[in-house]
Parts: C-alpha cells; sequence; structure tokens
C-alpha cells in the first residue's frame, strides 16, 4: 500500500456549521468507465467519433495517450473526445503499431483494456504501470491472452510459478485468431470486458468461459455487452460464458457522435452528503436507466433511511434522514461504491456489515486495509475479514484526525464525507480524485459553502 501522510500538502476538509442542512444541486461528469469503452471502439471504427460528455480526467488521458501510441489520434475540446480511429491498409485491415511503450499509471481500464489490441499489434508492446499500481491484478487476462496464442514476457526476473508483473513485452502479430478460452476473473471483471470489447476484430470471433463462477462487478461486463450491442455487435450471454460473432473485414461502424452518461459512481460522496447533512442533494444529470453499478446507490441509502422526493427524467433528489440506519449489505457486484458507503456507515448509529468484497483488496489500494484504517483514525472501530467490512458506526464518536488517501480516489472521497460534520478531518493527497473526477474538490468546497 501506498501511504501519502508524508505529503506535506493536507487539504482541510469542509464542515458544515452545526444543525446546517445541504441543499444543493450537482451535474455530474461523464463516466469513466463508458467513457473508456467507447474510446477503445471508437479507434477501432471505420470512422471519426466525437464523444460528447467524454470524461476528462487522469485515466481518460492516459487511455488516450495509450491508443496513440497505437496510432489512433485523440483530440479534446470543451465538451467532448474526438478519435480519429487506427489506420487501415488498402484491403481494410486495421493496421496497430507494434515497437511502442506504453504506461498504464494507475488505471486498470488502460493496463487490461490495452492487451488484447496490443497482442493485435504489428510488433512488440511494452506495458508498464505505477510503482503503486504494480500490485492490481493481471494474471488472469495473460492467461487467457497465452492460451489465444499470444507471446508475452516479463521484463524482469520472476519466478517460475509466480505472476507476470509489471514491465511486461506484449509480441503481437498482427491479428489474432480468437476462439475459445476459459478466464479466471475472480480478481476482476475487466479481463472479461477487454476480451469482448476486442472479440469481434478476430478472425474466428470469441467465445469466453468463466473458469470460476464468481465474477466482481458484473454490471461493468453487462456496461460492455450494451455499449458494443450499440456498434450492432451482439454478444449472446450464455450461462457464465459471452459470444462475439466477428465483424465481416472488421468494419466497425460508430455513430459519428455518441453521448456519454454521468458517472453514477461520482454521485456517491454527494448522494452520501444529503445523508449525512440529513438535508437535500439533487443530481441534475441522472439517467433513468443505467447499467453502471452506481445505480445502486438508490437501494442502499434507501435501506439506511434515505427518501428519494424528485425522480423524473435527468433529477435525482436525496433528502438524508434524522437518523442514519446501519446496513448489510452484499457489495460484490457494486464494490467500486464501498468507501462511499463505509463514510456513511460511520455516521450510522449501530453495525453495519458490507459482505463480498475481497477482491477490494487489488483495487487502486488494498481498500479494505485502507477503510479500517482510515476509521479508527477518526474514532470508530471497523473490522476486515477475509471478504467483509463490520463497522461499529457511532456519530457521536467521530473526531478529528488526519487521513491518507493511499494515493486512492475513492479513499480521498471517503475521507471528505467523514469532514462534512467533524470539523478538523484533513486529508492526504486529494490530487488523487484527478484520476476520475478533476473538478471534485472543488464542487465539494462549494456545496459545502453555500449549504
Amino acid at each position: 500500500m501506498t501511504s501519502t501522510l508524508g505529503n506535506p500538502t493536507l487539504w482541510q476538509a469542509p464542515t458544515l456549521p452545526p444543525y446546517a442542512r445541504l441543499t444543493s444541486t450537482i451535474r455530474l461528469p461523464g463516466s469513466k468507465s463508458l467513457t473508456a469503452r467507447w474510446m477503445i471502439l471508437a479507434a477501432l471504427a471505420r470512422r471519426t467519433t466525437r464523444l460528447v460528455g467524454a470524461l476528462d480526467s487522469a485515466d481518460t488521458r492516459t487511455m488516450a495517450h495509450a491508443l496513440e501510441q497505437l496510432g489512433a489520434r485523440v483530440y479534446w475540446n470543451l465538451d467532448a473526445c474526438v478519435i480519429k480511429p487506427f489506420p487501415r491498409t488498402s484491403t481494410g485491415k486495421i493496421i496497430i503499431r507494434g515497437g511502442v511503450r506504453i504506461h498504464a499509471g494507475q488505471a486498470g481500464t488502460v493496463m487490461r483494456f490495452i492487451l488484447p489490441l496490443a497482442a493485435m499489434a504489428r510488433g512488440p508492446v511494452e506495458i508498464d504501470c505505477a510503482d503503486n499500481a504494480r500490485h492490481r491484478p493481471i494474471d488472469g487476462l495473460v492467461t487467457a491472452l497465452r492460451d489465444l496464442g499470444v507471446h508475452i514476457t516479463s521484463t524482469q526476473p520472476q519466478s517460475a510459478n509466480g505472476p507476470l508483473a509489471f514491465p511486461f513485452v506484449v509480441h503481437g502479430k498482427g491479428h489474432l485468431a480468437g476462439g475459445t478460452v476459459a478466464v479466471d476473473a475472480q480478481a476482476s471483471s475487466q479481463y472479461i470486458s477487454a476480451l469482448l470489447l476486442a472479440g469481434a476484430l478476430m478472425e474466428n470471433g470469441l467465445t469466453v468461459h468463466l473458469k470460476h463462477h464468481l465474477l466482481p462487478s458484473t454490471p461493468h461486463v453487462n456496461m460492455s455487452v450494451e455499449v458494443l450491442a450499440e456498434c450492432g455487435i451482439s454478444v449472446v450471454v450464455g450461462d457464465h460464458s459471452w459470444h462475439v460473432e466477428p465483424v465481416p473485414h472488421a468494419d466497425l461502424i460508430l455513430p459519428q457522435t455518441l453521448t456519454i452518461e454521468p458517472d453514477l459512481s461520482n454521485a456517491g460522496p454527494f448522494l452520501v452528503a444529503a445523508m449525512v447533512s440529513g438535508g437535500d442533494v439533487t443530481i441534475d444529470n441522472w439517467p433513468t436507466q443505467s447499467n453502471q453499478p452506481g445505480m445502486a446507490y438508490l437501494d442502499l441509502l434507501h435501506q439506511a433511511g434515505a427518501t428519494f422526493t424528485e425522480r423524473t427524467a435527468g433529477k435525482l433528489t436525496c433528502r438524508g434522514p434524522a437518523t442514519i440506519a446501519p446496513l448489510s449489505a452484499d457489495m460484490h457486484d457494486v464494490g467500486e461504491l464501498v468507501p462511499s458507503i463505509a463514510a456513511l456507515c460511520a455516521y450510522a448509529d449501530g453495525q453495519s456489515h458490507l459482505t463480498n468484497i475481497g477482491h477490494l483488496r487489488g483495487h487502486e489500494t488494498d481498500r479494505l486495509h485502507a477503510i479500517t484504517q482510515t476509521l479508527a483514525h477518526v474514532g470508530i472501530p471497523a473490522v476486515a475479514t477475509t471478504d467483509a467490512l463490520i463497522i461499529q458506526g457511532n456519530p457521536r464518536a467521530l473526531h478529528a484526525g488526519d487521513l491518507d488517501s493511499y494515493a486512492d480516489h475513492r479513499m480521498a472521497t471517503c475521507g471528505a464525507i467523514l469532514g462534512l460534520r467533524v470539523p478538523g478531518i484533513r486529508v492526504a493527497n486529494m490530487e488523487a480524485t484527478a484520476k476520475t473526477f478533476p473538478q471534485f474538490v472543488s464542487m465539494w468546497e462549494t456545496m459545502v459553502m453555500n449549504g
């Protein structure tokens, strides 16, 4: 785990005056998950695509750079990301550039989604990541690609039976035959999404089977299936399997303009702020339906006492209760919501159980450990088991403290929530929020200041 408490820059979390209740309206930036998927497909398409509302953040800029290294062109303007796809031969075959090095930073979407494209590059592609991301799991996807005939080698000495570690080289050979592959995706659903997004470009299409029936964050796989369907690529979903037919001549046609949904996971801190303050927070660009995991906030917050006083097209208003109820929730499919929900549980009266989340140990940091340490620093007992969190909420026990963000964007926003009612909470490296939500600090400070 990466500690950032040594960083001299500590952000003072803004605190509401006693008994003040928020009344605020928030407009969310675009979804990181959808932006990443559409960027990959736009790079593989026949013509230039404009992604309106695409998230402009550290992660999506890293994805843009990776695609440019492989031969696409990416431009950003005020409200859109414009992608000119990979070049093609005179016979229409996609040319993905080899002989390049890609640095994925902290972006799990980049380190995973780029691998199948690198396997179709015309030459070797070296892939590396940030030092504090080297623990993030990749082996299940590497094994699957090797089973599909891809040669992948480490640039570092490693044990004979140990997992592949960054940096490594994908030896692209210009194409992938595809076929059938079994994937151990217990560590990350992004393995499945990475393969599906590239599957239609494989000569024989692709059939993916799960080696184990445990798949974290199923909504993200459903999201990948949905965006492929919007491109006219049908994915046949079976019992723990997916089949993608090849697109003839790799003739992938996207609309010239696509609009990206807002990021519902990033709504979490603001909706939880309504809960903690007993006030009202309106998200004024909430979709009527979505496959994003953030839709689960509606049920989770309702269980904790929220009422949703307005849910019309494009608007969602959350009203917080006088007392927050503890939660007992299986978070396996919505693990990215856990840091915000854990902060909510700290303000609850009683013991909360968040279960089936062992895979969070392989996110930007070991989030189970990070959450228990964070809550302990502000007076809330919490225990991490193998795959669960038990949080003894008590709003009267919360006190000031300096918190580590662990260079993790969601741990940083967790600290902001904890400071909403507790003066004297400071968070190290709030800049981590730029990974997926560059405007977070300014929007949060404005919300609290305006009350």
